[in-house]
């Protein structure tokens, strides 16, 4: 589905969102009645180094920056009716929980959504839906390139300037512009999220 982003005027906007990693294109999924209100919770809690999530805390004190700088919040999915939030939640978490390798949810069940929760019955029966064959996934598992596309879509390739502006390399990723020039992935991040003008002389950017 497409994105729906908040415009002015907009107070709630129910949705699913991806915290993405900007460095090792790591996902976090969660779902609110108002994302962007969840979107700031999420901000205060890593400043204050109280995050539930201790594979999200742990990357954002490794980068060492601002949440704009080491994350990408992207509002996945507008979810008209916030009585479904927690299942369109769960058909993401379906495909994606890993165990924190490429996703960092801590449970493969979708059990909160800032106002809305399933009761216990409900959780109950949809957790014994994803056991055994009732799991659309049984039988199944994603290589972990595999699961990592599916996180990302497709990966941001990183575009190589001259300072003068002339285009003279296209980068898969990150990681991949960093270990050919012999910067780190986190200087090429914040050129390309707009927090740096250069490094080591050359223009980066996310391509378009």
């Amino acid at each position: 589905m497409a994105k729906v982003l908040p415009g002015k005027g907009q107070k709630t906007i129910p949705g699913i969102y991806f915290i993405r990693n900007n460095f090792n294109r790591r996902v976090y999924v969660g779902s609110a009645v108002n994302v962007q209100r969840r979107k700031i919770e999420h901000k205060k809690l890593l400043k204050a180094e109280n995050h539930p999530n201790r594979f999200l805390q742990n990357d954002f004190k490794k980068h060492q920056g601002s949440f704009n700088e080491i994350f990408t919040f992207e509002v996945k999915e507008h979810v008209l009716d916030k009585n479904s939030l927690l299942k369109r939640e769960q058909y993401y978490l379906d495909r994606l929980y890993d165990s924190q390798d490429i996703c960092y949810n801590l449970a493969p069940v979708a059990n909160s959504a800032l106002g809305v929760k399933w009761s216990e019955t409900s959780k109950k029966l949809h957790s014994d839906k994803r056991v055994g064959k009732g799991n659309p996934m049984w039988g199944k598992q994603h290589h972990i390139k595999t699961r990592l596309l599916m996180a990302t879509k497709q990966q941001k390739r990183v575009e190589q300037f001259t300072s003068d502006g002339t285009l003279i390399a296209k980068h898969d990723s990150i990681s991949g512009a960093a270990a050919a020039v012999g910067l780190t992935r986190q200087m090429i991040g914040h050129c390309c999220n707009g927090n740096r003008k250069s490094g080591k002389g050359f223009i980066w950017r996310f391509e378009k």
